[in-house]
């Protein structure tokens, strides 16, 4: 019951923050600007309140701080494909305490390690 409750805030939070982003940003709605998403499914905030989110839709994953009008690509982004810095169909992701990022690739049948330090 308790994982239910914290995933339900959390999936609440990122509802409303996305909203909040969009409506603050130039650009709204589906796309594949910095300010925009395409079919967003993993979602992971950190202390700062710094949001990370899979974006599906454009094979990248974003980092958006709080309070930020875009985000930025900290991997993906280069078109779909199984190479070492593309994915087809990102889904979830996860982070370590050696400051590594883990995305699982779907389409690509595999999860990727990137160190973001």
């Amino acid at each position: 019951m308790m994982i239910n409750s914290i995933h339900s805030s959390v999936t609440s939070y990122h509802n409303l923050k996305i909203s909040s982003l969009q409506k603050e940003s130039s650009d709204v709605g589906q796309g594949n600007s910095l300010a925009q998403l395409s079919s967003p499914n993993g979602l992971f905030v950190d202390k700062l309140g710094t949001l990370y989110i899979v974006d599906s839709g454009n094979n990248r994953v974003i980092r958006w701080p709080k309070e930020a009008k875009e985000g930025t690509v900290i991997v993906g982004g280069n078109g779909k494909g199984s190479g070492a810095h593309q994915f087809s169909g990102p889904r979830a992701l996860s982070f370590d305490c050696h400051g590594n990022i883990y995305v699982v690739d779907e389409d690509n049948n595999r999860v990727q390690r990137f160190s973001l330090q």
